[in-house]
């Protein structure tokens, strides 16, 4: 016959303890804001792109407009149906404003002594940066 000696039990583990399941939530927290800021700077970078690329559509149609017709538009305009047919924007409002909600202003200067004259878009980002097309 075998005989057993008796042993200690050993408790069995189950699950995690309260010190490893707060740890985990810890990492994972700090992980999720650092992504948030990553995310919220990469939203910003975009924001300023696409007011750059808005600014040179309104540039474009803006010379669009002089070539054609020899009067400088004021934005609004480049929105309205012309008589000659559609607006050279698409969209509306939305054409002329910025991502922030603002409104773009056009400006139509003489560049240097030589007269050359050219169209400048201009707006402000909410952190007070201004956007300015062409760049200077």
């Amino acid at each position: 016959m075998i005989v057993r000696s008796a042993s200690v039990a050993r408790p069995t583990r189950r699950g995690f303890t309260l010190v490893e399941v707060l740890a985990v939530i810890t990492i994972i927290l700090i992980l999720a804001g650092l992504a948030t800021v990553s995310v919220q700077a990469a939203l910003s970078r975009a924001k300023v792109n696409a007011a750059r690329i808005k600014a040179q559509s309104i540039i474009k149609a803006a010379e669009l407009h002089y070539t054609t017709t020899q009067q400088v538009p004021g934005i609004q305009q480049l929105i309205e149906r012309s008589e000659d047919g559609p607006p050279l924007l698409n969209g509306g409002l939305e054409a002329i404003t910025d991502p922030w909600g603002n409104a773009y202003n056009l400006e139509f200067v003489q560049s240097d002594a030589a007269g050359a004259q050219r169209f400048v878009v201009s707006t402000t980002a909410p952190d007070g940066t201004p956007i300015r097309e062409p760049k200077q």
